[in-house]
């Protein structure tokens, strides 16, 4: 039975990829609150859009939002309106396209490798570090870099497919994938896509090819998708154009103004430490596809190759710099590296340098634990101590074991205790992260409504909480709050949402019920000289104050 061929089609692999991996990302997804600033922002503008109908204006607490296109929060506002606003329902769509990339990569293996190798590029993938955590985070980068590369993967395999049939159908594939990634974060993916392009098309001499790939049609099926979206946005709203197209695509890579700045190396560090367990083995990989140039064979690596040295030069001459814009990185440097660790198994390499290069790696994360575990937040290093202690001793285990292991029995047995202890890692990490709910007001939302009425108006002075409002189920006003909210509150200076202090003051000197989230300093010292008489919810953050004009109700009991 085991013999049948089911057992090797791609049908049977792609089933048990995505049963492994919605056990390995859907466990205890929902268990850890929204996580602020992303997860906020990511799901309040998509529930205000299942609210209003409006699907051309993305916004913010009310406000015009351009930073981003609405791709994402379209799907996210479908959950929201037919599912809920669960903390699991909210991030279904992160899983989803973290598993549908370690999909894609597997058959892209297998279609310009092997099986095995295609296999091997799904286990990569989805157990590194920074891929498996972007899973479970409500955030863009992830999701644009899987339709990314589902672009390049069809481009790649479409210029090697010989059926005109095939070759169209990848072609549209590569129009696809790029029209909803511009529809995800932007025209930085057509930079991307064709400057990694024309760069392998050059090397390899293939331009000639480029022409069987239905240009005319292919093109008109990217613009069917990625345009009617920009248009309907520019004639609905004036500011658009030069905010959208002009800061956030040139101001926001050519300038400081985002204050995201980094020194030039710090992607490579988010490679390195990003890509682990599988790091040490990303040299060889890496040396393997530039070491046979341009052969015929070699073009599929080649084009990985330059794809990763690409992304990485190009976000790293970027004045802002995040973690997560390194993620396009990663189904590259997850195929490549299994086609090396694969081609090392057929050739009967013992892969000495990458195993004991893990080995390193283990000890060296381990005493930099040592060296810099003062800079933890005490309040999360007590949280989190056992899962931190548990989480140290398996780098030790190791770097000592994973060595030994490939000395005495092979690499068979350490490439398999690698897998082994990435797995108890990645629970440790995912029980860990759930005792840190310190930066969610989901608690704080839970005080509010338990201890005010129902009538209660809001109001945020000098800071804005992302994660308030869907907790909430409603926007707040908002006093002196600028940060990346100062596009919409300039293009509508007359929105509600945005008051003055004075709107305040009339309310609370009306005895309406009136809450108001501040800093801890400057709002009591400024009701104290106005001879206001506030009342202060008992909000354990220090920063932050919760300052209201009712007498508060008793908390529920168990609750608080």
């Amino acid at each position: 039975m085991i013999s049948h061929p089911f057992f090797r089609s791609r049908l049977f692999d792609v089933l048990v990829i995505i049963l492994s991996l919605s056990f390995l990302i859907g466990f205890k997804l929902g268990d850890r609150p929204l996580a602020a600033p992303d997860e906020g922002r990511y799901v309040e503008i998509p529930r205000e859009m299942a609210l209003s109908g409006d699907y051309v204006t993305p916004r913010l607490n009310g406000f015009k939002y351009f930073e981003k296109p609405p791709f994402f929060y379209w799907l996210q506002s479908a959950s929201i309106k037919y599912l809920g606003m669960g903390e699991g329902v909210l991030r279904l769509w992160v899983a989803f396209f973290g598993i549908f990339g370690a999909v894609m990569v597997y058959l892209a293996g297998r279609r310009l490798f092997d099986r095995m190798t295609g296999l091997g590029a799904a286990t990569l993938l989805s157990t590194c570090i920074l891929y498996y955590a972007m899973s479970h985070l409500i955030i863009l980068d992830l999701v644009v870099a899987v339709l990314l590369s589902g672009a390049m993967w069809c481009f790649v395999i479409g210029m090697n497919a010989v059926p005109p049939l095939e070759r169209r159908l990848y072609a549209y594939g590569v129009a696809v994938f790029l029209a909803l990634a511009v529809l995800t974060k932007g025209l930085m993916n057509l930079v991307l896509f064709g400057g990694i392009g024309v760069i392998w098309l050059t090397l390899t001499r293939q331009w000639p090819k480029l022409w069987k790939m239905y240009l005319p049609t292919a093109l008109l099926l990217f613009l069917v998708i990625a345009l009617p979206w920009h248009i309907a946005a520019h004639l609905k709203n004036k500011e658009f154009f030069d905010f959208y197209i002009i800061h956030e695509h040139f101001t926001r890579f050519l300038s400081k103004a985002h204050n995201r700045y980094q020194p030039a190396w710090f992607f490579v560090a988010v490679v390195l430490v990003g890509f682990f367990p599988w790091t040490a083995f990303l040299f060889g990989a890496l040396k393997q596809a530039f070491q046979k140039g341009r052969a015929p064979e070699n073009g599929p690596q080649l084009f990985m190759g330059i794809w990763i040295l690409f992304v990485l030069i190009f976000f790293s001459l970027s004045k802002s710099k995040l973690i997560p814009y390194m993620m396009p990185l990663f189904p590259p440097m997850a195929l490549l590296t299994a086609a090396y660790i694969r081609a090392a198994w057929r050739e009967g390499k013992a892969l000495n340098a990458s195993i004991y290069g893990y080995g390193g790696v283990c000890f060296g994360i381990a005493a930099a634990f040592l060296i810099f575990k003062h800079h933890i937040p005490a309040q999360d290093f007590d949280n989190m101590k056992t899962p931190i202690y548990v989480l140290w001793s398996t780098f030790v285990v190791g770097g000592t074991l994973v060595p030994l292991a490939h000395f005495l029995k092979g690499r068979g047995m350490s490439l398999a205790l690698i897998l082994a202890l990435t797995f108890m890692q990645m629970g440790v990490m995912k029980v860990g992260v759930q005792k840190v709910a310190r930066l969610s007001v989901k608690e704080m939302v839970a005080l509010i409504q338990h201890q005010l009425p129902e009538d209660t108006e809001v109001f945020m002075h000098g800071r804005y909480f992302q994660d308030f409002a869907p907790y909430y189920g409603n926007t707040v006003k908002l006093i002196n709050v600028r940060d990346e909210l100062v596009f919409g509150m300039e293009a509508e200076p007359d929105h509600p949402n945005n008051v003055k202090i004075d709107a305040l003051w009339e309310r609370w000197d009306a005895g309406q019920p009136t809450c108001v989230i501040t800093y801890w300093h400057p709002f009591p010292r400024l009701a104290k000289q106005t001879g206001k008489r506030p009342s202060f919810l008992n909000w354990k953050n220090k920063q932050t104050e919760l300052v209201c004009n009712v007498p508060l109700r008793e908390m529920p009991k168990g609750e608080g």
